[in-house]
């Protein structure tokens, strides 16, 4: 009778604990969608002649009973009809863990240009829609 190989066995154990793992690396970043957010301020850090720099902090709370948030490091665009309003980078990893809160500091650079382009074109049109590219 053959039995499988102990590099065999390993291999399966080792793919068995990586799936786990990656499941669980999953429902922490998808948990992100279930958090509740508050904006608790926001400042001017910086001005140029074509962008106001700001820093926006916002509370993230997590409701989960069991599961941790965790927020990796992203960049994103804010648009009105492919005009750029707002950019900005959170450079750091967040972990909220469950029924707990946390303060969120995120950096922002507001186009002048996009931000007039976009005022100007939601009084023509009546209406503003925005996207958000993460």
């Amino acid at each position: 009778m053959n039995y499988p190989s102990r590099k065999c066995l390993l291999f399966v154990l080792a793919l068995l604990l990586s799936t786990g793992t990656s499941c669980s690396y999953i429902q922490s970043r998808e948990a992100l969608k279930k958090c509740d957010f508050s904006l608790k301020s926001v400042s001017i850090s910086g001005a140029g002649l074509d962008h106001l720099d700001l820093k926006i902090s916002i509370l993230c709370e997590n409701p989960s009973d069991a599961l941790t948030v965790i927020i990796d490091p992203f960049e994103w665009v804010l648009k009105t009809k492919g005009n750029i309003l707002a950019t900005g980078t959170i450079d750091k990893d967040f972990s909220i863990h469950a029924k707990k809160g946390q303060i969120i500091l995120i950096p922002a650079r507001i186009s002048l240009g996009g931000a007039g382009r976009a005022v100007y074109e939601s009084i023509r049109d009546g209406r503003s829609s925005f996207q958000l590219e993460i």
